[in-house]
């Protein structure tokens, strides 16, 4: 009784202590740009694409991997040692030649590029949580399932929590959307543009 009781304990501590390996790498694609129509041109360019292949500002690229091992026990196969990692790289913009634009469009771009990286680290933050709730779930106990069995289950796993990565980072994008749109500072110089070039509203608009 004591023995078992120590299991236990241990399996609870080993909940515990189960942490998820996340990095974050942050590049930039850079470009010179005389004005705000130069400028949306050269993001069209050198900028990163969606899944959909339409033009973006800044993308965050992630790949989540669980490395994991089995046990048999008497209750079954169980996950062993567990690691996930979540590896993300952020794409954001670099305008070269900043300095030579007039301070206004200047200190546009610093809290457009801020509004940015900010957008995108909340895609971060839905990425680790998910991958903690990934492996949460694989360190609970399964009971009466074979190896491979265990295995059929981790890809479950790996599909829901998909699955809720893709409906959270949607929900990210619409709100950040309105809320850009509705913000008249960030959205000044765009709208100004915009409404002097209808081609730019088109299925190559620039978006998260």
């Amino acid at each position: 009784m004591k023995m078992l009781i120590f299991i236990v304990l241990c399996c609870m501590t080993s909940i515990a202590q189960a942490t998820v390996n996340a990095s974050l790498r942050e590049v930039s694609y850079q470009f010179n740009a005389d004005g705000v129509m130069k400028m949306t041109e050269e993001v069209r360019d050198k900028g990163p694409k969606s899944n959909r292949g339409l033009d973006t500002w800044a993308i965050l690229y992630t790949d989540i991997t669980a490395k994991y091992d089995f046990r048999t026990t008497e209750h079954g196969c169980q996950f062993g040692e567990v690691e996930v990692d979540v590896l993300a790289e952020v794409v954001l913009p670099q305008w070269g030649d900043i300095q030579a634009q007039g301070e206004k469009i200047q200190q546009w771009w610093l809290g457009y590029t801020t509004y940015l990286k900010e957008h995108e680290l909340m895609h971060y933050s839905v990425a680790k949580k998910h991958a903690e709730e990934l492996l949460k779930k694989m360190k609970l106990p399964h009971h009466n399932q074979s190896c491979q069995d265990l295995k059929v289950t981790y890809f479950s796993y790996k599909h829901e929590m998909l699955a809720a990565m893709k409906r959270a980072d949607k929900n990210i994008d619409f709100k950040s959307t309105i809320n850009l749109h509705n913000n008249r500072e960030l959205m000044g110089p765009l709208k100004e543009f915009i409404s002097n070039n209808f081609s730019f509203v088109s299925n190559k608009s620039l978006g998260f």
